[in-house]
């Protein structure tokens, strides 16, 4: 059994979990706003990993989305990366749909998956609009990469508190997806 944390030390409280697990580099100065006025306006987009071991699933990367507007965060798994372009056009499929709304806007590093003739043709087919970050410089697609810290963050301190195999990180990520969707924060509209 865990020890309970006494309320009258919670200034000095410390966490090894959360140490291990929010590790991070020098912070970037905050200059992203929310740029959208209503949902799927601007959809923030990066792939992470390669991570090993892959998932329980097979699974060795994952895809975040985060709609500019809600702060929603959307999470696909992929054993490979030219997978993206059919995940993104299920994506943008499934929730024009729910929405009636249409994606204006697409922002993504200029990762290979991300910057290819196939996806271009498709965005512009669409009146999409592809938001490239200026090369080498990940802090311009910030909503997508704190996202991914974020999911990161958590699915580290899941699975070492519970101590599940590092097979499970894509379990993890998708509760971390579940609970942040659902959480209200700061700068998040229409947040539960």
């Amino acid at each position: 059994m865990k020890d309970y944390i006494d309320i009258d030390d919670a200034n000095d409280f410390k966490c090894e979990t959360c140490d291990i697990s929010k590790i991070t580099r020098k912070t970037h100065p905050n200059i992203d706003v929310n740029q959208s006025s209503e949902i799927l306006e601007l959809i923030h987009a990066d792939l992470c990993g390669p991570i090993q071991p892959e998932s329980y699933g097979g699974a060795k990367y994952f895809m975040v989305l985060v709609d500019d507007f809600s702060g929603m965060y959307f999470t696909y798994f992929l054993k490979n990366k030219n997978e993206v372009f059919d995940i993104f056009s299920q994506f943008k499929t499934k929730y024009e749909n729910l929405t009636d709304k249409r994606i204006k806007k697409l922002r993504t590093d200029n990762g290979l998956e991300f910057v290819n003739e196939q996806l271009d043709t498709y965005l512009a087919n669409s009146g999409i609009f592809h938001e490239k970050t200026i090369p080498y410089n990940s802090e311009s697609n910030g909503k997508a990469e704190r996202a991914n810290r974020i999911l990161l963050e958590r699915a580290r301190s899941l699975l070492y508190e519970s101590e599940l195999p590092l097979k499970f990180w894509a379990e993890a990520i998708n509760f971390s997806i579940q609970v942040s969707n659902v959480t209200p924060r700061k700068g998040k509209k229409n947040s539960t």
